[in-house]
């Protein structure tokens, strides 16, 4: 999240390639910021050559970093190709038995094309990306960590509409509570070690209710919320 944000700071200083080797960096400790290189490519490359040398440059210290790995089939099935990292995949279209269409993809293509004709600070590509990402991938709550920032900038530039933001932290604070209790209440068991035997909060809902149906609906609230505030930043009308 630091070397994200350090390369939008580096961008404003107009050093793309410094703030592409942040996003390389970055990458090479959680994948996500890698998704935000093709934006920053589009967004401040003066001609196809320098957009390209912008990717390369982002992309080079992520390749150092798997570079001595990549050989390992274990290193490929646990870290390359983990249930963790296919995650975006699972939401999908059948268009036969064995072909899908990934809903994640296609936003995330839908997304590039659009940043290619439409000017927009870096920050609002960035902000989209990962309201796509955590509408479609069965998040873990520690990753929402990633989001934050760019949803303070939304509510400093979008001020009458934080309400839309503190939607999306108590979609994110119920999911997070019905983890298992070591990623939520046992989260506090240093200011209280009681709560490292926490009772689990879906046991107790599914007394009442499916949990995994209402698990179901509070995403399916925080997509429809993600999807206003990305078509609030990304419209041309720039007065709202």
């Amino acid at each position: 999240v630091f070397l994200t944000l350090l390369s939008l700071f580096l961008v404003k200083k107009k050093k793309n390639y410094w703030a592409a080797l942040c996003l390389g960096l970055g990458g090479a400790f959680k994948m996500f910021p890698l998704f935000f290189l093709p934006f920053l490519a589009l967004s401040e490359g003066k001609s196809w050559a320098s957009k390209i040398k912008i990717l390369l440059v982002g992309l080079l210290p992520y390749l150092l970093s798997i570079a001595p790995f990549v050989g390992s089939g274990v290193f490929r099935q646990t870290v390359l190709f983990s249930n963790q990292s296919q995650k975006m995949l699972f939401a999908k279209i059948m268009v036969s038995g064995a072909e899908y269409l990934s809903w994640f993809v296609v936003f995330y293509v839908f997304l590039l094309a659009l940043s290619f004709k439409q000017k927009k600070d870096l920050w609002s590509w960035f902000l989209a990306v990962l309201l796509v990402f955590f509408s479609f991938t069965h998040y873990h709550p520690q990753w929402f960590l990633w989001i934050t920032p760019f949803l303070v900038f939304f509510i400093v530039e979008r001020p009458k509409y934080k309400i839309l933001t503190l939607g999306l932290f108590f979609c994110w604070l119920t999911i997070t509570l019905l983890f298992e209790p070591s990623l939520s209440l046992g989260l506090f068991s240093p200011i209280s070690p009681s709560l490292i035997k926490a009772p689990d909060l879906s046991e107790a809902l599914n007394h009442f209710y499916p949990v995994f149906e209402f698990k179901s609906l509070v995403r399916s609230i925080f997509a429809g919320l993600s999807a206003v505030i990305a078509f609030l930043i990304l419209r041309r009308d720039e007065t709202i």
